[in-house]
């Protein structure tokens, strides 16, 4: 899609937060948000590694979360991961979030696909 004007939304929201994802909410986390939380629960240097691997770099902005990685992964349509490793009480956690003007340039079955890639790219420089 190409929109007339360059969209200014540039806040960060996750998947479930665009306008037409509900069909695609659970699709997303069991392929994308729970996998990478599993593969690199206990591992928060893997996750860097391999995010670095292809292509990831730290954000500009300050997040707390133990692995904050952005990637350019088409243009005009950064991604970003943010990861919380496992402790006493809380199982690992990832999020995935895209710039809301995602929206305007891919649907969301590609805005999920992005994701999904993201997941496989990682797991295979992880090993």
């Amino acid at each position: 899609m190409c929109p007339e004007s360059e969209p200014k939304e540039d806040d960060w929201v996750s998947f479930k937060d665009f306008k037409d994802a509900a069909p695609l909410i659970h699709a997303f986390a069991t392929t994308v948000t729970n996998p990478i939380s599993k593969m690199f629960s206990g591992q928060p240097s893997a996750l860097e590694r391999a995010s670095k691997k292809i292509g990831g770099y730290p954000p500009t902005e300050t997040f707390s979360y133990d692995v904050c990685i952005k990637f350019d992964v088409l243009p005009k349509i950064p991604l970003l991961l943010l990861f919380n490793d496992k402790d006493e009480e809380f199982a690992a956690q990832c999020s995935v979030l895209f710039e809301k003007r995602a929206e305007k340039y891919l649907d969301m079955e590609c805005v999920a696909m992005v994701g999904m890639l993201l997941y496989e790219f990682l797991k295979a420089e992880a090993g």
